[in-house]
């Protein structure tokens, strides 16, 4: 899903955090797509496994926002704490923490990084 993220100010740029050393060791080969400029700071191999709205779990349910300054899409996660939160609750989440999925060039690119990790998710937990 994409949706334009609001300013917060002139230059708003979400703070810096460190990035995990084991992203993409959970994907399957080529998921890291092109046009991925940063790969995620959040680890993949311990996401909480929360109840899906419609039924099944969640574990990186995600939104694509942007484009952000500079024309990037960050893909951020909508699973945070122990629920799935609204796409408000998650982008806010992101302005707090810094805490994304990956920085992308394009829509397209977040998108197809979106699907990868959802798939790849679905088979770590047996889904």
């Amino acid at each position: 899903m994409y949706l334009p993220v609001p300013r917060v100010g002139s230059g708003y740029k979400p703070p810096a955090r460190a990035f995990d050393p084991d992203f993409g060791k959970e994907l399957p080969a080529g998921a890291l797509v092109a046009g991925m400029v940063r790969p995620g700071n959040i680890p993949l191999g311990n996401r909480p496994m929360v109840p899906a709205p419609g039924g099944g779990i969640a574990t990186v349910r995600s939104i694509t926002v942007g484009p952000e300054d500079g024309g990037l899409f960050y893909v951020l996660p909508t699973v945070v704490g122990q629920g799935v939160v609204s796409n408000r609750l998650a982008i806010d989440n992101w302005r707090k923490t810094g805490q994304y999925l990956g920085v992308f060039r394009s829509k397209q690119a977040a998108e197809q990084f979106s699907q990868a990790l959802h798939v790849s998710q679905a088979s770590q937990y047996g889904l």
